[in-house]
């Protein structure tokens, strides 16, 4: 049971507190989002390029590594035509062959072949209370639980069940205990003194 007289709680219609907004609004509302965006981007490559520094190569050692992988390049690029041959014969002689040996495969393949990541991740954040220019509670806030009903967002309790279950909550909370879910333990609450 919500207690309205002490404005623990209050019920917000999310729905029609959101109203329709204006182009300015969704224009002024994707322009924070890009900045956001641009703002991770900044600080990702930052922290590649701070991770990066201490790696820094001589020229001589660059292109040692460029020879290195074109080798690679090239040695992959002879295995997958001497398979697509071999394919070939095999197929006309009609004989299994064992399949090729795929972790040997892909320790030979360069950095730069490996395929591409599949897209950069943004954080979005969700704020736990909306903060949309166009978000206004003021209309859609039920400070009773008799308002809320009249407005037919608060139905509970609707049924002889749920205001039993309610007339229970309210005697054991005005015994002073401290009421939580009981469905862990196969009942409607767990009650602990004080």
């Amino acid at each position: 049971m919500l207690n309205f007289v002490s404005e623990v709680a209050v019920i917000v219609d999310d729905p029609s507190a959101h109203l329709q907004p204006s182009i300015s609004e969704l224009e002024s509302w994707n322009d924070e989002q890009q900045a956001s965006f641009r703002q991770q981007i900044i600080a990702n490559k930052t922290k590649a390029t701070k991770r990066d520094n201490g790696r820094s190569f001589s020229e001589e050692a660059l292109k040692k590594r460029t020879e290195r992988e074109e080798r690679r390049r090239l040695a992959t690029k002879k295995l997958a035509e001497e398979s697509n041959a071999e394919d070939i014969s095999v197929s006309s002689l009609n004989v299994s062959r064992p399949e090729p040996d795929v972790a040997a495969l892909s320790t030979q393949l360069s950095i730069s072949e490996q395929p591409p990541a599949a897209s950069a991740n943004y954080i979005i954040t969700i704020p736990a209370a909306s903060e949309y220019q166009w978000y206004n509670a003021d209309q859609a806030t039920f400070t009773t639980i008799e308002s809320a009903q009249k407005a037919g967002i608060w139905t509970y309790p609707s049924n002889l069940s749920e205001r039993a279950r309610c007339g229970v909550f309210r005697s054991l909370s005005a015994q002073g205990y401290f009421m939580g879910s009981g469905i862990k333990f196969g009942g409607d609450y767990l009650v602990y003194p004080g």
